[in-house]
């Protein structure tokens, strides 16, 4: 039972992104351990940059987590466009739809208890 949940879980996954996978020129499978909302938020910008007829596509990441976390995941994204990226570092990604695309990880400032 648990392989076929793990297996469908998989298949999901994979025509969910297939169409932000597209959009954003990306060829290899998708990863499993990579968020979905990384490539459908990232889509999404190009999409409406496209539709605005705007230059760029940006996708910002606001993080509040003392710990960073999920950074590493981002990281992995990252990995998939042959780039990586710092803390509250803006990065170019490979053009897509005719639109210069960046993004970028910033953490949010804590608020005292």
């Amino acid at each position: 039972m648990s392989d076929n949940i793990h297996k469908n879980h998989e298949a999901a996954f994979k025509a969910k992104v297939a169409i932000e996978y597209d959009i954003l020129g990306l060829q290899n499978e998708p990863p499993l351990n990579i968020h979905y909302q990384l490539f459908h938020r990232m889509a999404s910008a190009i999409l409406e940059a496209k539709r605005f007829n705007a230059k760029y596509a940006v996708t910002i990441v606001h993080s509040f987590s003392p710990e960073h976390k999920w950074f590493s995941d981002y990281q992995d994204f990252l990995g998939l466009f042959g780039t990586s990226s710092k803390i509250n570092e803006l990065v170019e990604l490979p053009e897509s739809e005719g639109k210069r695309v960046f993004t970028g990880w910033v953490v949010g400032q804590q608020k005292a208890g």
